[in-house]
């Protein structure tokens, strides 16, 4: 016996995919859902719209890394990553979590400058300069050239780390462009 379909309009997340629930398909939380739909990019994805509309920013955070497991698409796998790193830093205050994220999008996709941004504040800050170099000079090649004081502050923090990983002629260069 056939039964009817009908599109949740809950289970309908950012990208446009949708999740065709049978009428009698009923689940009391969330979590049923998971486990009733199984382990696919398009289910993870709508449970991340759903987690997302009743703000639980947890549980959408990691279902945002859970899904991009089962993504095959760089790009779909570094804007999951990277998304998840903004809710972890911004809604959950997690700038550890944030940080790994981040990091991780940018294994993926070197030239991801807006998770080289935050990622480039907190290793500056903590002094990893080992670690800030690559995402400096992947920002400054990003940067808009027209943004003088940007490119400035950009050079100037090369410079900076480059002078404490004693690489003195790349600091001198990076001086030189930041003044």
């Amino acid at each position: 016996e056939e039964t009817d379909t009908a599109i949740d309009p809950e289970l309908l997340d950012a990208t446009g995919v949708t999740q065709v629930l049978p009428d009698d398909f009923a689940v009391e939380t969330t979590s049923d859902a998971e486990a009733e739909l199984g382990d696919d990019e398009a289910t993870m994805l709508a449970l991340v719209s759903i987690y997302k509309g009743r703000g639980d920013w947890a549980k959408a955070a990691q279902m945002m890394v859970r899904a991009e497991e089962y993504t095959a698409n760089p790009l779909d796998k570094s804007k999951l990553l990277f998304d998840a790193g903004q809710v972890y830093l911004e809604q959950l205050h997690d700038e550890q979590t944030a940080t790994e994220l981040f990091a991780r999008t940018l294994q993926i996709d070197p030239d991801h400058a807006e998770a080289g941004e935050p990622l480039a504040e907190v290793y500056f800050r903590d002094r990893r300069y080992a670690e800030v170099e690559p995402v400096l000079e992947m920002l400054i090649r990003k940067a808009d050239k027209r943004d003088n004081r940007r490119l400035r502050e950009l050079h100037y923090r090369l410079a900076k780390a480059a002078s404490e990983l004693q690489k003195h002629d790349k600091a001198l260069k990076h001086y030189r462009a930041a003044y």
